[in-house]
C-alpha cells in the first residue's frame, strides 16, 4: 500500500462569503497549514493593488518548502470574481511545486 494522498481544500467564494474563517477553521480542526491566497495576490497596505508576481512566486516557493514533509493544506480567499487567468497560474504553480518537491 503507498502512502496516503496529501489532503488539500480550496475555499472559494464570493467576497464577504465567509471563505477566510472556514479556511481557519478547517486548518484548525484538521492540523492543516494554511495558504492565505489574499497575501499573495494583494499588497498588504494597498489592499486594492496586486502585488508583483515575482513576490507572490517567491512565497508559493517559501511556503512549499515549509510543507514539503507535510504536504497538507488548505487554501482560502480566492473570490470567485479575483480568480483570474494569473492567479490559475499561481496555483498551477503552486500545485506543480508540491508535486516535485514530493519527487
Amino acid at each position: 500500500m503507498g502512502p496516503a494522498e496529501p489532503t488539500r481544500y480550496l475555499v472559494f467564494g464570493n467576497s464577504g462569503a465567509g471563505k477566510s474563517t472556514l479556511a481557519r477553521r478547517l486548518a484548525a480542526q484538521y492540523d492543516l497549514a494554511h495558504l492565505d491566497l489574499d497575501t499573495l495576490a494583494w499588497d498588504p497596505v494597498a489592499r486594492t493593488q496586486r502585488r508583483p508576481l515575482a513576490d507572490s512566486a517567491r512565497d508559493i516557493d517559501a511556503f512549499v518548502a515549509s510543507q514539503a514533509s507535510r504536504p497538507d493544506y488548505v487554501a482560502s480567499d480566492a473570490s470567485v470574481l479575483e480568480w483570474t487567468e494569473r492567479a490559475r497560474a499561481l496555483a498551477a504553480s503552486a500545485a506543480e511545486r508540491v508535486a516535485d518537491s514530493r519527487a
